[in-house]
Order: structure tokens, then sequence, then C-alpha cells
């Protein structure tokens, strides 16, 4: 059974027209007595009269009345239900993914932050290379240097 044709059923009745209950769901009256037609046919007895004021429930109808009230609140509260576990699943899926970013933002944070010791410690090397060739520069002159002067001795 179709629980949106059950709801259009109970608000044509609540509102004595069928009119009004497609008024109230956004239906056309024609759409709205084609649901009606197959309601029927699902329950298989007439479930209202039409009269100059518009509808009335069928004796028949009056008795699965309570039945179809009950059907449909507890399809709304299932439905609500489904809805705050759909939410509880989504707010765990973004709190996991949250902390997949953090992590990964960390993890970015980290690298970046070795890349950047590592290009600090690969620029000082390299300082430490120039001096070093420098002052083998200047030891090779004095060397130089010294077996000019001690040349010049001789």
């Amino acid at each position: 059974m179709d629980i949106q044709k059950v709801k259009v059923y109970l608000c044509a009745i609540d509102r004595g027209s069928l009119s009004k209950a497609a008024r109230a769901f956004g239906y056309t009256p024609s759409g709205v007595s084609h649901m009606m037609q197959a309601l029927e046919d699902e329950v298989g007895f007439p479930l209202f009269v039409r009269t100059k004021r518009g509808i009335l429930p069928t004796d028949d109808a009056l008795r699965v009345l309570p039945g179809l009230r009950k059907l449909c609140a507890q399809h709304d509260a299932v439905e609500l239900q489904a809805e705050e576990i759909r939410e509880a699943i989504a707010r765990v899926e973004y709190e996991n993914l949250s902390s997949q970013v953090y992590q990964l933002e960390d993890d970015r944070n980290f690298h970046t932050s070795n890349r950047d010791m590592i290009e600090m410690e690969k620029d000082q090397l390299e300082r430490e290379a120039e001096k070093t060739e420098q002052l083998l520069h200047l030891l090779a002159c004095a060397k130089q240097q010294e077996i000019v002067d001690s040349e010049k001795e001789d």
C-alpha cells in the first residue's frame, strides 16, 4: 500500500474534499481522484462517497481509518528515525573525513618542515664547503709561498 496515497486519502477525509487534499499536497484534483481509485482498488472496497458538500468516508472506511492513521504515524516515526540515523552517519563520516584532513595537513606540515630543514642543512653544508674550499685555497697559496720563499733562501 502506497503511504502517499493513504496520506492524501486521510487529508481528503479530514478536509472533506478531494480538491482541498489536492491543494494541500500540490496535486491536481484529477490526480488525487486517480490516486483514490488506485487506493480503493488496493483495499478492495470504496473508501468514500461523494456528496454535495464534498466527500464522506464509507462505513467500511470508518473501520480501517484508525489503522490507516496508525500506519501513517508509524511510517512518519520510522522516517524520522531513519533521518536521525542518516544524520548520525553523516556526522561520523564528516568527523572521520575531518580527522583524515587534519592528519594529511599534519603530514604535509611535517614533510614541509622536514624539507625546509633539509634545505637549510643543504645550504649550511654548501656554505661550509665554500669555506673549506677557501681555506684549502689559502693553505695552497701559503704552501706555494713557503716553497717560493724557501727557494729564494737557497
